[in-house]
């Protein structure tokens, strides 16, 4: 029986994760009041997550049930955005976005507003949220357990997962203007939410000592919530006005465990 649970949950914990998150920008505003702009932004994200896992594997009339401190490693994402952004007032916008991460619908809201302005600095706060869930279905080959007074074959795994994350990052900073450059940067609270729920399934054939199963079915149900949801963090990032109104951004995000590659395009009209 802990043999069964050992194949099962080493399946599923030690499966690649994926994180949600996106490029911050500019933290003041660069807009001008009913001034719109339409962008893309495409994220690459690393992150490592520990959190409280909870499960329960039925096999025939057995039952086992565990609370547990979880590690599920480093996890990596790919993002892709559409964004527009719409100047309500002098120095204050707001945007949404619209997007895939890891093939799966996601989507984010937010607002910046410019503090200070000078011709060669701009200082700046604003806040973002993002949202992404994934649902798949996962099959893994069975194997087989040979001990000295018994014999067990696990047969294919079929694994129905869900993936909930929700992110919210407050963030300010400076804004360097040189001609067409700028460059900025500043620091950031991040809070992230991640819920998982996985159902697996297999059958198991096994013979031995107090062991006679044909073809029986296992069932293991799995739920993880991350501990390490709010943190401090870093962005720095520059965008270059490759022609009038259209800029070129790239970004570099990272905290204690997690780092975000960021590149951005945006028209302003």
């Amino acid at each position: 029986m802990y043999r069964v649970t050992f194949v099962i949950c080493c399946v599923l914990l030690l499966s690649g994760q994926a994180v949600g998150f996106a490029p911050i920008g500019p933290a003041a505003s660069v807009l001008e009041k009913g001034q719109f702009a339409l962008g893309f932004d495409y994220a690459h994200n690393k992150i490592d997550l520990e959190g409280k896992g909870e499960g329960s594997l039925l096999l025939s009339e057995f039952e086992i049930l565990w609370s547990m401190a979880t590690e599920l490693g480093e996890g990596e994402t790919d993002a892709y955005f559409g964004k527009i952004s719409y100047g309500i007032a002098e120095g204050l916008e707001l945007f949404a976005r619209l997007g895939i991460a890891e093939s799966d619908f996601a989507w984010g809201l937010g607002a910046k507003a410019t503090l200070a302005s000078s011709p060669k600095l701009d200082w700046g706060i604003g806040v973002q949220a993002n949202w992404f869930r994934l649902e798949q279905t996962r099959y893994f080959s069975g194997d087989t357990f040979v001990g000295w007074d018994r014999v067990v074959e696990f047969g294919p795994i079929v694994s129905e997962d869900e993936f909930n994350f929700s992110s919210i990052q407050i963030f300010t900073g400076p804004v360097f203007k040189f001609d067409r450059f700028r460059l900025y940067g500043g620091p950031f609270l991040s809070w992230l939410k991640v819920d998982v729920d996985c159902e697996a399934t297999r059958n198991v054939t096994g013979v031995g000592p107090g062991v006679f199963w044909v073809d029986e079915p296992v069932s293991l149900t799995y739920s993880f919530e991350n501990e390490n949801d709010f943190q401090f963090g870093g962005y720095i990032g520059s965008s270059l006005e490759i022609v009038k109104n259209f800029d070129l951004m790239a970004e570099l995000q990272f905290t204690v465990d997690s780092q975000l590659i960021g590149f951005s395009l945006g028209y302003k009209f």
